[in-house]
């Protein structure tokens, strides 16, 4: 009868997934993957010595990092099961944000035990999806590369930068004159730079 989220992260291939269960009045109300960015970033600062001994983990450090973001003004369960244990102090600022003390367990037994090992066996599947889906992507590019004969001078890897912008003119009876701008990059469309345009 409890409200619990469930957090389970996989790495692979340089990318993560956080698999989040929620299970509110001891009912399963779903599973949603989140795919963070920057893993590559994390992964570097685990070389860099800080004085404090031996840094976090990869996984420990994408989970505190997604913990922090996804509870920012968001109502807390007060209990997270986690894959990875993460910091007493981070959970000391979620009980406060949350004005109730919210607990982070890390090794659960029984029932939530299975919870755990399903949200991890989840976010396993969606981060091979996800690879796979980037993988036929990537070949996607190289082969338009390739009918457009636009070898690159560096091989595979400035396939990664390979950028195409497209432009689309419409009007209405040679008025309301229009343009978009869609752009193809890193292997799949950027949204965010998608543009429209008023002509004169």
């Amino acid at each position: 009868d409890r409200d619990v989220d469930i957090l389970a992260v996989r790495i692979e291939g340089g990318r993560a997934c956080v698999n989040l269960a929620m299970v509110r009045g001891g009912r399963h109300l779903g599973d949603r993957p989140y795919f963070p960015a920057h893993v590559e970033d994390g992964a570097a600062l685990r070389g860099v010595e800080d004085g404090a001994g031996e840094p976090p983990s990869l996984e420990v450090q994408v989970l505190e990092a997604f913990v922090a973001q996804h509870y920012l003004g968001v109502p807390i369960p007060p209990v997270l099961i986690t894959s990875a244990s993460i910091s007493a102090a981070l959970v000391e600022a979620l009980s406060q944000q949350a004005g109730q003390k919210v607990r982070a367990v890390h090794q659960p037994r029984e029932q939530r035990r299975i919870w755990l090992e399903m949200a991890q066996k989840n976010a396993a599947l969606q981060l091979a999806r996800l690879l796979a889906e980037e993988g036929s992507q990537e070949a996607r590019t190289r082969a338009l590369v390739d009918a457009l004969d636009l070898a690159p001078a560096d091989g595979d890897e400035s396939l990664d930068t390979f950028r195409i912008e497209c432009f689309d003119i419409s009007h209405t009876a040679g008025e309301a004159t229009q343009a978009s701008c869609v752009v193809f990059q890193n292997h799949k469309m950027q949204s965010a730079e998608y543009r429209r345009y008023n002509i004169d």
